[in-house]
C-alpha cells in the first residue's frame, strides 16, 4: 500500500531524488536543493495555517512506499496564482480573413500572452518514479489532491487549472521554444525552465513581448506542438480530462504545452466523493476498492478495499486504519475509482 501525505522537511532528500529524475520541462520542480527546501517550507507553513480565503498557500504532497519508506511521487496545489507577480500564459484564437475579390477565405491562429488565469488555483508538481508507473499509483498521485480540496473547500479558488507538459525531448530541446522563447531571452531552453522553477518570473514579464504572434510564420515543428502534451504526461492529461478538466487554448509560453481547466464543484472526484463513519476495525476480506483519505488535519490518502455498512458507515481493516491515522468514530472520504 502506498500513501499520499504532506510533506515534511526529513523528505528533502527523497523529493530532490524526483527532480533528478525528471530533467528539462517540468519547471516546479527543479534539482535544486535550496529551492525545493524553500518549497517544503511553504507547504509545512500553509498546512498548518488556518485559511479563510485561499492566498499564497502552497500545499505539497508526497507519496511513500509503506513498505520501504522511499519517497516515490509527488504532487502539489498552488492555492492562488498571479498574487504577487502576473502569471502568464498565451491564449490561442482563430480568425478568419477573406478577400471577396480574390476568392481567397483563409483561417488565421494567434497567441496573445494573457494572465486570464490570476486568482485561479492550480494543480501542479506531479511526477511519479516510473517504476511505480503501474496499477493505480498514477490516480492516487493526482486525485488525492481532489480528496484534500473536497476536504477543504474554503482553500482553493473555485475554479482551478492545470498547466500540462509540453514537448521537449530527452536532450532539453523544445521546437516551439527554439522557435519563439529563444529569441527573446537568449537562453536555451533547460536554463529558462530552471529559472522559471526557482521562483525568477520577472525575466518574463520584462522580456517577453506583449504582440500577438502569427502562427502560420512559425516554422512547422513549432507549430505542430502548441497544444500538445509531453508522451509522459498523456496519462495524466487524460485522467484529468476524465475528471472534467478541458482544454480552452491557453498554452505555456515556453513548451506550449496545454493548459486545462475546470470548476472545483464539478470535479467529478470533490462532487461524488462522501464522507462515512467507521463502523468498526477488524480484518476484512478484500471487496471494493476506493480512493479514500481521512479528513483531520494529518492528511493521508491511499487506495484501498474496504466494507461499506449501509449508506453511511464502513469497516477498515486494523493495517488501513492505523494507515489513515483513524478510529472507530471519525470520519473517512471515499471516492470511487474510474477505470
Amino acid at each position: 500500500m502506498n500513501i499520499i501525505r504532506p510533506i515534511q522537511a526529513e523528505d528533502i532528500e527523497g523529493l530532490y531524488a524526483l527532480a533528478k529524475m525528471v530533467g528539462s520541462g517540468l519547471t516546479t520542480l527543479p534539482a535544486d536543493e535550496t529551492v525545493l527546501k524553500s518549497k517544503i517550507n511553504s507547504s509545512i507553513k500553509s498546512f498548518k495555517t488556518d485559511v479563510e480565503t485561499p492566498g499564497d498557500e502552497y500545499y505539497l504532497f508526497v507519496m511513500q512506499c509503506t513498505k520501504t519508506d522511499k519517497i516515490i511521487g509527488c504532487s502539489a496545489i498552488d492555492a492562488v496564482l498571479g498574487l504577487n507577480r502576473p502569471y502568464y500564459f498565451y491564449k490561442l484564437s482563430h480568425h478568419t480573413m477573406q478577400s471577396e475579390e480574390l476568392n481567397i477565405k483563409k483561417k488565421i491562429s494567434f497567441l496573445s500572452m494573457v494572465n486570464d488565469y490570476e486568482g485561479n488555483s492550480e494543480l501542479c508538481t506531479l511526477y511519479l518514479s516510473p517504476q511505480y508507473r503501474r496499477q493505480h499509483n498514477g490516480k492516487l498521485l493526482s486525485l488525492s489532491r481532489l480528496l484534500y480540496m473536497a476536504n477543504e473547500p474554503h482553500r482553493f479558488a473555485d475554479k482551478v487549472i492545470a498547466e500540462l507538459r509540453g514537448i521537449s525531448d530527452k536532450s532539453g530541446y523544445s521546437p516551439f521554444w527554439q522557435a519563439v522563447g529563444k529569441h527573446f531571452f537568449d537562453m536555451d531552453f533547460a536554463q529558462a525552465v530552471y529559472m522559471l522553477g526557482s521562483g525568477n518570473k520577472q525575466f518574463v514579464h520584462d522580456l517577453m513581448p506583449t504582440i500577438p504572434i502569427c502562427t502560420e510564420l512559425l516554422p512547422k515543428s513549432a507549430q505542430e506542438v502548441i497544444g500538445i502534451a509531453h508522451q509522459n504526461t498523456v496519462p495524466a492529461k487524460k485522467m484529468l480530462e476524465k475528471e472534467g478538466f478541458c482544454f480552452q487554448g491557453y498554452v505555456d509560453l515556453f513548451d506550449a504545452g496545454p493548459c486545462l481547466e475546470a470548476s472545483k464543484q464539478q470535479l467529478n472526484t470533490v462532487r461524488e466523493s462522501q464522507l462515512f463513519s467507521i463502523d468498526s476495525i477488524q480484518t476484512i476480506k478484500p471487496q471494493n476498492y476506493y480512493l479514500i483519505s481521512n479528513v483531520h488535519k494529518s492528511f493521508r490518502a491511499c487506495i484501498a478495499s474496504i466494507s461499506v455498512v449501509g449508506n453511511s458507515n464502513v469497516i477498515l481493516s486494523p493495517e488501513l486504519a492505523e494507515t489513515l491515522m483513524v478510529e472507530v468514530g471519525d470520519f473517512i472520504r471515499l471516492a470511487k475509482i474510474r477505470n
